[in-house]
């Protein structure tokens, strides 16, 4: 929850501080009070307490903000470690949000997507990694060449219908490569003060684990 204005009654706001943030020193709410806007007052608390602190604080004249910060199945799912907001956009001409756009927003693909491996593949043939995938193949990026003396390092691996016939190999190319390094290079994780970073929470413990095994074992 956060103090977006202290309003005029600095003598009220300051008496209610404390019973908001219960702890705080008078030190600690002259500095919540003066500034600058907005303060964070409480944070990774139930919605039912910060809207207790905000009642209490509306009939200073104070004005304050619950901010709701998603810790839930994006974050769970590795999407990105904070939701995006309209500031992200910023620099993008046009902005393709939701619907208007044919594929996934490529924003953050290098937090949500970091292995260069899955992006190459993803590249010469998304149907090995995606089902009825949208996006075409770029299989123009890649040389079929014969294999050496050795596998190419460098060289996709994969196997199934879509592999190459024995004693060949798909490499990527310089522009491949390089295509993959600008994808890995577009990450939305700078911190914005009005959408923390945030740790996705840990699965909770299943209740259907089974109980110790017992044993025929005579008491020592």
């Amino acid at each position: 929850m956060w103090l977006t204005d202290a309003g005029t009654n600095r003598v009220e706001v300051i008496a209610a501080l404390p019973k908001v943030k219960p702890g705080s020193n008078a030190a600690e709410v002259e500095k919540l009070a003066a500034g600058p806007m907005p303060q964070t007052i409480l944070k990774n608390v139930p919605r039912a307490v910060a809207d207790a602190a905000v009642a209490k604080l509306e009939p200073t004249g104070a004005k304050a903000e619950v901010k709701i910060i998603p810790t839930g199945p994006d974050i769970t799912r590795g999407w990105g470690k904070r939701r995006s907001v309209a500031e992200d956009f910023l620099f993008d001409q046009p902005v393709m949000l939701g619907s208007q756009r044919a594929g996934p927003d490529l924003a953050d693909v290098g937090s949500r997507l970091p292995d260069a491996n899955w992006h190459l593949l993803h590249l010469y043939i998304p149907q090995i990694l995606l089902k009825k995938p949208v996006m075409p193949p770029y299989r123009f990026l890649f040389e079929k060449r014969k294999v050496g003396r050795e596998p190419a390092p460098e060289a996709l691996k994969f196997s199934g219908e879509f592999a190459p016939e024995r004693g060949y190999e798909i490499v990527p190319t310089d522009n491949a490569r390089q295509l993959v390094a600008y994808l890995l290079s577009l990450r939305v994780d700078a911190v914005i003060f009005e959408t923390p970073i945030t740790v996705a929470r840990p699965p909770a413990a299943s209740t259907n684990a089974p109980a110790a095994a017992a044993t025929n074992a005579p008491a020592k």
